[in-house]
């Protein structure tokens, strides 16, 4: 999956908790649900390609506010 889609997917999660919550469990059928109610269309590989860096399956935070443009961690006063 190319970043910019999945920039897409989590920018139209926006600040729904709920959506935000299935997004950070890191559960792939449900990040993949969520996105094909979005209109997007992710496979399994595709999330783990994301998450490889990331031994317990799941985006941090940190990753989550990088893709999704916030500042992070690292920027953070």
């Amino acid at each position: 999956m190319k970043i910019d889609q999945w920039t897409k997917f989590v920018s139209s999660v926006g600040d729904d908790s709920a959506s935000l919550t299935i997004v950070r469990s890191g559960d792939t059928q449900q990040i993949i649900a969520l996105a094909k109610s979005k209109g997007f269309d992710f496979t399994a590989e595709d999330i783990a390609d994301l998450s490889a860096g990331d031994r317990s399956g799941s985006l941090s935070d940190d990753a989550l506010d990088a893709v999704s443009g916030a500042f992070g961690s690292h920027f953070r006063m």
